[in-house]
């Protein structure tokens, strides 16, 4: 029996879906796997067998950084992305091999039944129009974006074509490697727009050498004193942002059954007293997500889902925190407006505490500082 071997699916490819290495060989045969350049694993088997290679590649893939102020309108991103191959060899000195892009994220089970043999990346991430970003955020050729909620967003420069973005009658050029991984500047180019044609877009169009690819719209926030910020990485493998709105209620959760205990003897009256140790206490936020829609309420049930979420501007910092909404229930005909809890409990737990200004006012001369000067701080 002759070496015979297949990957599914092929050539682009997300690491949070199964991907199958398939082989076929009546003599021994041994399968490397690269990722980058670098080999990270290798196997072997004789007959006809399978393989389910995704884990492996996605340990060699971290996350694409979030991209805080960076200016520029066409932001690179190689962090969430790599390059792989598969080499296969039997005893009769039969090769096979493969190249591949994989990416970080994955979609679900019901679009890959639906999908079937097709690949996900042909279909819409490197398709000639439509959504091609990496978000979840609206659908077919429309995408729209909260003003407050605005961030980067990932796509693969198309394969062929010159891509810009119009609006107001007014055109930018986006100069990118064909098939490289980019992130879209959105906040940056609505102040190019103001900056140069006086005008403040609420939408885009992105076009791809005279061909509507999608367009882009930015709606109003609704009015709140309060509101909260979230960066969440998505199941597409992006950072996105979102806002939770209204008053938050503050507590804080004590884990008493693993603070030990110990009997301590008391000179004073000559027998013992029970002493513990500093109890670790485990803050936590509850905020609403003000009215959403239904198209929205996927989004919020991805942050749910994500194992990467960070509360941004709290007191002047960031901090890991493991959302839930205990009360995340609609009907299945959802129609209207609906509003949801969040529940935000902190990462970290401590059993010693500070001012909250202690840290931001750190490293800050004011008053007492080594030299003296004549201004007035």
């Amino acid at each position: 029996m002759a070496l015979r071997a297949t990957l599914t699916p092929a050539s682009s490819l997300f690491v949070g879906n199964p991907v199958k290495l398939d082989i076929s060989s009546s003599s021994l045969c041994r399968y490397k796997i690269y990722v980058g350049g670098s080999l990270v694993y290798t196997g072997s088997g004789i007959g006809t067998f399978y393989t389910y290679i995704q884990d492996v590649i996605a340990s060699r893939l971290s996350a694409p950084r979030p991209f805080n102020n960076d200016d520029r309108l066409l932001i690179p991103s190689t962090s969430g992305v790599r390059s792989c191959s598969v080499e296969v060899e039997n005893a009769a000195g039969e090769t096979w091999s493969t190249t591949f892009t994989a990416y970080l994220g994955g979609v679900s089970r019901a679009v890959l039944r639906s999908l079937g043999n097709s690949n996900i990346f042909t279909n819409r991430f490197l398709a000639d129009t439509g959504n091609i970003f990496f978000t979840l955020r609206g659908c077919n050729d429309y995408v729209t974006v909260k003003e407050t909620e605005i961030s980067p967003l990932l796509f693969i420069y198309p394969l062929t074509g010159q891509l810009s973005v119009e609006s107001g009658g007014f055109t930018y050029n986006l100069q990118g490697e064909p098939g490289s991984m980019y992130a879209l500047n959105i906040d940056r180019l609505r102040r190019l727009y103001l900056e140069e044609y006086d005008l403040l877009p609420s939408f885009f169009t992105v076009v791809n050498s005279g061909t509507t690819v999608i367009t882009i719209g930015i709606t109003p926030a609704e009015v709140s004193r309060d509101r909260y910020y979230l960066r969440f990485l998505s199941s597409l493998g992006a950072y996105e942002i979102i806002e939770l709105k209204g008053l938050a209620r503050r507590s804080a959760s004590e884990d008493t059954a693993e603070t030990p205990t110990f009997d301590v003897f008391d000179d004073l009256v000559g027998g013992y007293r029970q002493q513990r140790a500093r109890m670790a206490v485990r803050p936590q936020l509850s905020l609403s997500t003000g009215d959403i829609t239904e198209d929205e309420l996927i989004f919020y049930q991805d942050m749910l889902s994500s194992e990467d979420v960070t509360l941004l501007g709290y007191h002047g910092q960031e901090f890991k925190v493991l959302p839930s909404s205990p009360e995340l229930t609609f009907s299945h005909n959802f129609s209207g407006l609906q509003s949801f809890v969040i529940d935000l409990i902190f990462s970290d737990q401590d059993d010693r505490y500070s001012n909250d200004d202690i840290d931001a006012r750190m490293g800050d001369g004011r008053i007492h500082t080594s030299e003296f000067t004549d201004q007035f701080n």
